[in-house]
């Protein structure tokens, strides 16, 4: 069941997603996305996931299959390891919670199953650590609140991140060299009032105290979309405000104008020197 392996390459380009697409990952020259489409088009069979190759933008066939009413919301990818994760119950027909992993080689599901109680909306891998956050209280049998590292190779949970607050919900994980930035709704981190954006060390996962965007009151509103270049993050509100913050101290930059959209359906994804804003945006 080599579901995207180079040898299984179609002979037809990429045809439009019959539904929506979520989040990409990039495996040198496969490019994999997730989402809640069935097909490509009206003919390709792709269940929540394909691949193409980078250089020619053919479809690889895919046999990963997932529950009826299931969705795949984010991807990562570490080595020949691909993480999905999302709201499932089982991939390939067998049983996984929400997580799990993929041999890019071979396009088998791999045995590891640590399992989360509820959505997994964000994987990110920064150096050794998978990052997760999503609705879950659960992770891998232990109490994690919206948010679960991970070491690398190894898939063994990370002792001593600081707890999230109760019912706390993370949607976006983002990195630069020196930290991992979490958005989405929580009110505290390892007890210390931290509310919608927080940044922790890449290296050592402690929290970086230093950084406090709650003082921020377009922050305290939410944050719907993130991205992280350089040393700026770029945060995009409910109010459809896009902020602009500084990644060491969480102060807002002191020049950037908040430019205000017409929709807060955006996704933010840097190109170049600058931003692209996706949706149906104007300014």
């Amino acid at each position: 069941n080599p579901a995207i392996a180079p040898s299984l390459l179609a002979s037809r380009s990429m045809d439009v997603p019959t539904g929506d697409v979520f989040s990409f990952a990039d495996a040198g020259n496969r490019i994999m996305a997730a989402g809640t489409f069935t097909f490509l088009g009206s003919e390709v069979n792709a269940q929540h996931f394909f691949a193409y190759q980078r250089s020619t933008g053919k479809v690889l066939l895919t046999h990963l299959r997932f529950n009826s009413g299931a969705f795949l919301n984010t991807l990562a990818c570490y080595g020949n390891t691909l993480y999905v994760g999302g709201g499932f119950d089982s991939i390939g027909g067998l049983a996984r919670q929400n997580i799990a992993s993929v041999n890019l080689q071979t396009g088998t599901v791999n045995t590891w199953n640590p399992g989360a109680n509820s959505w997994v909306m964000a994987l990110h891998v920064a150096d050794s650590n998978l990052w997760a956050g999503g609705y879950f209280s659960s992770f891998a049998g232990q109490a994690r609140n919206g948010l679960s590292v991970l070491q690398l190779p190894a898939n063994t949970l990370r002792s001593g991140i600081p707890q999230l607050s109760t019912n706390a919900i993370v949607i976006h994980i983002k990195s630069n060299a020196n930290s991992v930035f979490i958005g989405g709704g929580f009110d505290s981190v390892g007890g210390v009032f931290i509310s919608r954006l927080a940044s922790f060390n890449r290296t050592t996962c402690a929290l970086n105290s230093g950084f406090v965007p709650h003082l921020i009151n377009a922050i305290t509103n939410g944050v719907s979309q993130m991205e992280v270049v350089g040393n700026a993050v770029y945060v995009l509100n409910p109010n459809r405000q896009l902020l602009k913050i500084q990644a060491s101290t969480g102060l807002p930059d002191s020049v950037w104008t908040k430019p205000t959209f017409s929709s807060e359906y955006s996704s933010i994804i840097p190109y170049r020197s600058g931003l692209l804003l996706l949706g149906s945006t104007s300014l």
